[in-house]
């Protein structure tokens, strides 16, 4: 079972080239996790379909807390996530062109909203009061992807940045910087905020 501490518990071993680990339990079964984050003591994973669904697990005792369905999309499908204060943001994809963007309570633990995103959602960040969401289509029409930018307060979209395929996306703090990979141009570029 899962001890009161860490689930996995890493320790360094003098005689070997590589770190050990000992297995301490299984912290959750039967689900298909698509991404994990660690927010203070709880684990959020989106995990399954039809519909998808962000699960929150205690950490200490590896127990499931809540989870909330992405039902109104059951076709849909995400691979990321990002946190907010007490929000979750879910780019849903694989919607035709009409991608939406759950907005999750994670303290009334339901869906608030969904929010148009762009033809194909990838990936979401939040930098201060603004949520950037990557569109990774790949238009043939010239028409440039976008990254979107969504208010925190208000979840109004206040802007795009055209961008060639956008998918991940990781913010540097200290530089205000977004760097943001393009899947199709095999590229990362810096996005000064």
């Amino acid at each position: 079972g899962v001890g009161p501490t860490a689930v996995f518990e890493m320790r360094n071993t003098p005689a070997a080239l590589e770190n050990t680990f000992e297995f301490k339990g299984v912290f959750a079964e039967s689900l298909v996790v698509r991404r994990m984050q660690i927010s203070g003591s709880t684990l959020y994973a989106l995990k399954g379909s039809n519909p998808l669904r962000l699960a929150a697990y205690d950490l200490t005792t590896g127990l499931e807390m809540f989870s909330i369905a992405l039902d109104a999309y059951p076709t849909g499908s995400s691979s990321n996530f990002c946190l907010a204060e007490d929000r979750a943001y879910v780019p849903i994809n694989n919607l035709g062109s009409n991608g939406r963007l759950a907005v999750l309570d994670l303290v009334n633990r339901n869906v608030v909203t969904y929010l148009a995103a762009g033809a194909d959602p990838f990936a979401c960040v939040a930098v201060g009061r603004t949520l950037y969401v990557s569109n990774s289509a790949n238009y043939t029409d010239g028409h440039p992807s976008t990254i979107r930018m969504f208010n925190l307060d208000t979840n109004a979209l206040t802007g795009t940045i055209p961008l060639q395929s956008p998918s991940h996306m990781v913010v540097d703090q200290a530089s205000n910087r977004l760097f943001v990979t393009s899947w199709n141009q095999k590229s990362i570029t810096a996005i000064d905020l």
